[in-house]
């Protein structure tokens, strides 16, 4: 009789225990979580990822990266690209989004990835270039290919992991559970490029056959975790060129480039208080008859952002501007000896054109047909 009692009471003791572990009501529940370390349970989540809106196409895979403050790094590659689930457990993290992988971008390399805060993305230097006798020993920085980063801050909390937990241990018929809050965090990534429009007024430019050039002073990277540009900075190439004409038959007009870049070094971006040395403009004007001409200017002051550019969230990637238009009176009417300005608008001289060594003839490669009394006539160099 007592073997029977002791195997009833047994029995009855399991059934006891089973239930309570796997009652959904809020009192076990609370009883069950105390047996469990928070931190090393997950909780669930989304992250949305809009790349329409300020990048503009939808790129091939994303890199995610969570940092947490006591839980470490953390990285998922995908190919989803509009959403992905993560798991995380209870902590503060910083979020980073970026198109791609590190390993995808040839113009990029990405830098200290373990730490948010020294994190930093650098331009490669420019290979694909044979430099001339204008630029012996000059090193260049390549153009950046299109990448944006999303960056953001979440909070794993208590309640956030009791919903995921509750959910992964229901049972079949445990309705209360099966209603789980979905967790979504959605984001915008934004590109940490910028375009740079230069354009110098020219003197003579009927005389110009080819253009090079150069401008210092250029941030080399960029740091997503403190949203700023790098401090250092680097030299692009500028040979891209085109000219207006001020109108049909004239002789004087603009050279104008743009070239895509991270912008000014962090700590410089205030145009209003730049001084002149931070760069440097150099130009290689190869005339009509052969001979060159190079000439370089100190135009650190000389920036202005674009007014047409759509207001983000980070004030320092707006566009930039380099416009030098200060023609130089040489018969000041008043008299008075004036110094000598830094920069002289380009004047040409006048030259013989030559043929090209494969009688190709010499100037602009410029379709006259599209040509239209006034207004401004572009020409490609």
């Amino acid at each position: 009789m007592r073997k029977l009692f002791f195997s009833c009471s047994l029995v009855f003791t399991i059934i006891f225990c089973i239930t309570a572990l796997t009652s959904c009501d809020e009192e076990s529940f609370i009883n069950r979580r105390n047996v469990y370390k928070f931190s090393e349970i997950n909780a669930n989540f989304s992250v949305d990822v809009d790349w329409m809106t300020d990048f503009g196409s939808l790129p091939t895979g994303m890199s995610v990266f969570t940092y947490g403050e006591n839980t470490g790094v953390k990285s998922e590659i995908t190919n989803s690209v509009n959403t992905i689930d993560l798991k995380r457990p209870v902590d503060n993290y910083r979020l980073l989004i970026f198109n791609l992988t590190p390993d995808e971008f040839s113009t990029l390399s990405f830098h200290n990835t373990q730490n948010i805060d020294s994190f930093y993305v650098k331009l490669n230097p420019l290979t694909q270039y044979v430099n001339g006798k204008w630029d012996q020993g000059v090193e260049y920085m390549c153009d950046p290919e299109p990448f944006a980063f999303a960056y953001d801050t979440i909070e794993i909390t208590k309640d956030m992991v009791e919903s995921s937990y509750c959910k992964a241990f229901q049972t079949e018929d445990c309705d209360e559970c099966s209603d789980s809050i979905v967790y979504v965090y959605k984001e915008i990534p934004q590109p940490m490029a910028i375009k740079l429009e230069i354009r110098i007024r020219t003197n003579g430019i009927t005389n110009l056959k080819k253009l090079a050039g150069s401008l210092s002073g250029l941030a080399d990277g960029y740091m997503p975790g403190v949203q700023h540009n790098t401090t250092e900075s680097g030299i692009h190439l500028l040979d891209d060129w085109k000219i207006t004409l001020d109108s049909v038959g004239a002789t004087n007009g603009w050279v104008s480039t743009v070239i895509t870049t991270f912008g000014l070094p962090h700590g410089t971006e205030d145009v209003t208080e730049r001084d002149s040395s931070l760069n440097r403009l150099t130009l290689n004007y190869t005339l009509r008859d052969k001979s060159t001409l190079t000439l370089s200017f100190c135009v650190g002051d000389m920036f202005s952002y674009a007014d047409a550019t759509r207001a983000i969230a980070i004030p320092a990637m707006q566009n930039l501007e380099l416009i030098i238009n200060t023609d130089i009176d040489e018969n000041d009417p008043s008299g008075e000896e004036k110094p000598r300005p830094r920069f002289i608008i380009p004047k040409l001289p006048d030259v013989i054109p030559v043929d090209d060594d494969d009688g190709s003839g010499s100037g602009f490669d410029a379709e006259v047909d599209k040509w239209e009394e006034g207004g401004d006539i572009d020409i490609g160099l």
